[in-house]
């Protein structure tokens, strides 16, 4: 899969192409895209299949996650903060979607084969294990091994995602999956991911969030030193 940009005369050109400027994000490609965004839309197409409908299925889905946390709750993570998570969607902090990965397997088992393959299962065990061998590699540090095991997790992942894109409007051509394909390159530029993550930065900026919802955007300076 290519990238609309690709196509374009100037699109691999270095002071143009996005791939060249910008670093993958962790918190944005895999916990805000493919799962934040993709997983919910293939959710819904999943339910459109179904005679219950779209709204049913997502119910059906909470009550699923609840059940998953009652009989095998991830290890220190807590239920997301929503008892209605699928069916009434809000803005998701990324460790709510850290919780789901967990159980991501488990939750989607059974909802939709192809030729007898739990095709929507083998995706989100793919998922896991690339997620799993390249962000949490042993001691924290990566080696070349790990680097090349993570290279072969995402092939099969991509793979696997080839099988389920019927259920996605783009099919996969979408930004932040490709952005996946450079985790490894830049662990070998840059060090590890955890120095380039966003995620420390949207934490901080939570807090600004709510102190401008406080404010309404009124009496600014005030309310610098008020709230």
């Amino acid at each position: 899969m290519q990238p609309w940009f690709f196509e374009w005369k100037f699109g691999l050109e270095e002071w143009n192409s996005p791939y060249l400027k910008m670093a993958p994000d962790d918190l944005h490609s895999v916990y805000g895209g493919v799962l934040g965004s993709h997983l919910l839309h293939i959710l819904d197409e999943v339910g459109a299949l179904l005679p219950i409908g779209v709204k049913k299925f997502n119910e059906v889905m909470d009550i699923r996650l609840h059940r998953c946390y009652t009989h095998h709750k991830p290890n220190d993570l807590r239920l997301p903060a929503s008892a209605t998570f699928f069916s009434t969607r809000y803005p998701t902090p990324n460790y709510e979607w850290k919780a789901i990965l967990q159980v991501l397997p488990m939750l989607l088992a059974g909802l939709f084969k192809v030729g007898g393959r739990d095709v929507l299962v083998e995706w989100a065990v793919a998922l896991a294990d690339w997620v799993e061998a390249t962000f949490y590699p042993p001691d924290g540090v990566h080696s070349d091994s790990t680097l090349s095991r993570s290279d072969d997790l995402l092939f099969d992942f991509e793979l696997k995602s080839d099988a389920i894109a019927g259920l996605q409007a783009s099919r996969w051509n979408i930004r932040k999956f490709h952005e996946l394909a450079l985790f490894s390159s830049r662990v070998r530029m840059f060090g590890s991911h955890r120095w380039y993550s966003t995620e420390r930065g949207e934490r901080n900026h939570h807090w600004v969030k709510i102190w401008w919802d406080s404010m309404n955007g009124r009496d600014i300076e005030r309310g610098l030193f008020t709230q």
